[in-house]
């Protein structure tokens, strides 16, 4: 086996964060809170509910398209999003996920949102179809270094 060196960058636009349901929000988190370190967020099933309720953001999670995202400066973020039509909760994960991606396109923000069709909570089936091309948007324009 041969010896491989990964370099891996500290550039935060060839950084990224992933996550599904309570990751997808995590995921949003550690980017929204560490822009100089990630911006790039891809979100499968984003718990954006009001769950995890704190003192200081008493919705949870739907703090983000309540308050956070409208009345907070644009950030260097790009998104991407997805929800399956027949997510958790009946239509309340996909109405979050729409409200996310409403916060996102008023504020102007490079950001993607795919509502699977069909698609359950995390769908692997819907996963294998969007992931490869959201993976190419989200590091759209990043340069390819060649070793």
């Amino acid at each position: 086996m041969a010896n491989v060196t990964l370099n891996l960058t500290k550039d935060p636009e060839g950084r990224g964060t992933f996550g599904g349901s309570s990751g997808g929000a995590a995921a949003f988190t550690m980017a929204w809170f560490h822009p100089e370190s990630y911006r790039r967020i891809l979100t499968i099933s984003g718990t954006f509910v009001n769950l995890q309720r704190s003192t200081m953001y008493p919705d949870g999670a739907a703090d983000y398209q309540m308050h956070l995202v409208p009345e907070s400066p644009v950030k260097p973020l790009r998104v991407f999003l997805e929800a399956g039509s027949m997510d958790l909760g009946g239509t309340t994960w996909r109405n979050a996920n729409d409200a996310m991606a409403m916060a996102l396109a008023a504020k102007m923000y490079h950001y993607r949102y795919v509502q699977a069709a069909g698609a359950g909570h995390e769908d692997d089936g819907a996963r294998r179809q969007y992931l490869p091309d959201a993976m190419l948007w989200l590091w759209r324009g990043y340069p390819i270094k060649k070793p």
